[in-house]
């Protein structure tokens, strides 16, 4: 799990834990609970915990504790022992759940994904890598898709790097979200692989909290660099970089960089990013630190700016191939078109290091953007688009975040992710669920839940929702989060979902499903607009360097209409302008959405059992409150009285005609020959229910009817292999007696 795979005395087959006697009285699967209570789920969860089981089921959704130690129950043997098997007959795993969507993808050629929820430090990062394994390792049979599956693992490495930092909750917390899509051809060979990213926390490439970190990637490039890099990028220490320094933690217990960028240069070779992608990838990197060491004094009595020690503007333009005198500019000027004259601003001591960082955060996102293109290129290279027949989504998303000191746009966005992620949870688990329960007359304790939708509604409804008049503020030549915040009050004022404080003047609060947090809105706007100054991309395209010119690919002033161009112009009113990063985002976000629907969809859920990320360690409080918010009690109502697998009677019958008896075979009744194929897999009469089209099944009872249709076929397949065998064996046969006759009678006449 998030810094975690299991000790040797955890259980890797059925019955092997050597501390069983611990968990007698728990139970494997959730909705097998005698009493539905919060404090039987977490007991169950805690006594599987102790004796070493992280992994516990809830229905199909997988529940999976953070053991916050490394385990030995994910390698080659435990991947074999879970491949082909039902899940009833391993103990719970996410190779179980793994399994369960390639099986579903072989039986039924339809696209499966994976959620991987959970609050930051559950675990999520390390799930999606053991998903990935095993789908990978499972879909592989040549030497040319085994080369398939270790660039889809080594991505993932390069993605962590570059994509995760150490936070106060977790030392490898994820601080961008992506959705890994596995294509398999026809026959469920793995032929290539799409990674989707969404929303990279920029604001932590210029300013970390304390005991926090920076993005893995600079303190492995410091550390882990030889004598030759360190020459070649002018490197030091960490503690030297403002952009490292100033959160006073720079090391990782337990992780050694220089391993790790070893690791990384590996896995760029791997995925074919060449030595002169690699190089401007290391400039672009020791560039940015040394941005983060640009230091302004003022001049002119704070009306404008000088740069105090030129020896980092030095290094910065030898690194990025560019003019020293043009990035002087870049940095202590803007550009202002005023009736097509261009004027240069000045800026001043505050507005100068706001901008250094912005050009920081810029040239680390666009660098992050280029990389992940990179690699998609690369992993679908080989790709033939008629060979994709499946895909296998992993989504590893952000988790919700509410318990840092200040909370901005990016925890804004995090949280609207996992807003909208929890409501499609409800629709996939209650809503849609109970809704075809009641269509198709099935016989049902309704369950009531706790629906977020209005919530949602507060945050991207138009044209009143937090977003939508966030963009409005943003079109506003003199716009402020001050006057947005007005706005927001006068409007959500009384929103159920909505509050502010009387003590602080620049919040605002959402009740959110997994609690109440507090948004600062200082940054908000600026944030949102997301732009990007003409002379910033004039500067980079200049580069001596073809990749790092590469890097940033669009002038704003020739982005296609509706862009928001980063350079101020006066005197016309009509500006196109360009989607906001929250729009963006937000219509990203409903894409993904719109994708997962159209899948067979698995769900992890992550847990986090305790704040100190001490190895084993089980707190009620913090567990409960986590098992409340995801609604896991209605999850395990819904799953212990509902029936997760329903298939169309005509299918069905089709699917398994060899378990129909006589007398219904003989019938034109659907569901008199699907109650037929039950009685015959002898399906306890608990576990199913006809409805007016569909069959409606409990996964075990359907796993059963498949098992016992499958065990037929083989044996009718042995029956025709053991009559075609013996025709052609009795054809040899008389072949060779006629030709042994015919030989005699030669001999014969020859004597």
């Amino acid at each position: 799990m998030e810094s975690a795979p299991s000790p040797s005395t955890v259980p890797d087959e059925r019955g092997s834990s050597e501390k069983e006697d611990h968990a007698q009285e728990s139970v494997e699967d959730m909705t097998a609970l005698p009493q539905l209570t919060e404090l039987a789920i977490l007991e169950n969860l805690k006594a599987r915990f102790v004796a070493g089981h992280i992994y516990t089921y809830t229905g199909s959704i997988l529940v999976a504790l953070n053991p916050y130690k490394s385990l030995d129950i994910f390698g080659h043997q435990t991947i074999a022992k879970y491949e082909n098997k039902t899940r009833s007959q391993n103990v719970p795993h996410i190779f179980a759940l793994s399994e369960n969507a390639i099986s579903s993808i072989r039986s039924e050629k339809k696209n499966q994904s994976v959620i991987i929820s959970g609050e930051s430090g559950s675990g999520k990062s390390e799930s999606t890598k053991y998903i990935l394994s095993y789908v990978t390792a499972v879909t592989s049979h040549t030497s040319s898709v085994s080369w398939i599956h270790q660039q889809i693992l080594e991505a993932n490495t390069v993605l962590e790097s570059f994509g995760n930092a150490k936070t106060s909750r977790n030392n490898n917390s994820s601080r961008f979200g992506k959705f890994i899509q596995v294509q398999l051809d026809g026959k469920a060979r793995i032929v290539g692989s799409n990674i989707t990213s969404y929303l990279l926390e920029k604001s932590r490439v210029a300013k970390q909290a304390k005991s926090e970190r920076n993005y893995h990637v600079f303190y492995e490039l410091l550390k882990g660099s030889n004598e030759e890099e360190v020459k070649e990028y002018n490197l030091k220490e960490p503690e030297f970089f403002a952009y490292l320094s100033q959160s006073g933690c720079t090391d990782i217990p337990g992780v050694d960089p220089r391993t790790k960028f070893e690791g990384l240069k590996f896995s760029l070779t791997v995925l074919n990013i060449s030595s002169e992608e690699t190089d401007g990838i290391l400039r672009a990197l020791s560039a940015i630190l040394w941005l983060g060491n640009v230091c302004f004094k003022s001049h002119m009595g704070n009306e404008s700016v000088r740069i105090e020690e030129r020896t980092p503007l030095t290094v910065i333009s030898n690194l990025l191939g560019v003019n020293e005198s043009q990035l002087e500019k870049v940095l202590c000027f803007k550009k202002l078109v005023v009736l097509s004259e261009i004027t240069l601003v000045p800026l001043k001591p505050s507005q100068a290091n706001d901008n250094r960082d912005s050009i920081a955060k810029n040239i680390y996102a666009n660098l992050f953007k280029v990389l992940l293109e990179l690699i998609n290129t690369t992993l679908q290279t080989s790709c033939e688009s008629d060979l994709v027949q499946n895909c296998i989504g992993v989504l590893d998303i952000f988790g919700f975040e509410g318990e840092i000191s200040i909370n901005s746009f990016e925890q804004f966005c995090i949280n609207f992710t996992n807003e909208k992620l929890q409501n499609f949870f409800n629709q996939f688990i209650f809503k849609l669920e109970q809704e075809e329960y009641e269509r198709e007359g099935i016989n049902w304790e309704k369950i009531t839940y706790e629906d977020n939708q209005a919530c949602l509604d507060l945050i991207e409804s138009k044209p009143t929702g937090i977003l939508a008049q966030l963009d409005e503020e943003v079109k506003l030549p003199k716009g402020s989060e001050d006057s947005w915040l007005l706005k927001l009050s006068k409007t959500h004022g009384k929103h159920k979902h909505f509050f502010t404080q009387k003590t602080s003047k620049n919040v605002f609060g959402v009740k959110h499903y997994a609690g109440d947090v507090v948004y600062t809105v200082d940054g908000f706007l600026e944030k949102n607009k997301d732009a990007l100054q003409d002379e910033l991309f004039d500067l980079i395209s200049s580069s001596s360097y073809p990749f790092i010119a590469s890097i940033i690919s669009t002038k704003d002033s020739e982005l296609p209409p509706g862009s928001t161009p980063g350079t101020p112009k006066l005197g016309n009113s009509l500006q196109p302008t360009k989607v906001t990063a929250g729009g963006a985002f937000k219509n990203q976000l409903n894409q993904l959405v719109t994708t997962l629907s159209m899948t067979t969809t698995h769900y992890v859920r992550c847990i986090k059992p305790n704040t100190s990320m001490k190895a084993f360690e089980f707190d009620d409080t913090k567990v409960l409150a986590q098992l409340r918010y995801s609604g896991m009690m209605e999850t395990i109502r819904i799953r212990k009285s509902g029936f997760p697998i329903r298939v169309p009677f005509e299918k069905f019958n089709m699917e398994n005609r060899f378990l129909i008896g006589d007398e219904a075979r003989n019938s034109d009744d659907l569901k008199a020959q699907a109650a037929s194929i039950v009685a015959t897999a002898k399906v306890p009469a608990d576990d199913w229910q006809a409805g007016k089209t569909k069959i409606f099944l409990r996964m075990e009872s359907y796993l059963q009817v498949q098992k016992m249709t499958e065990n037929i076929q083989k044996k009718s397949v042995i029956t025709i292999q053991r009559y075609v065998k013996g025709y052609q064996a009795r054809q040899k046969y008389l072949t060779l007696k006629a030709n042994a006759i015919i030989i005699e009678k030669c001999e014969y006449h020859d004597k």
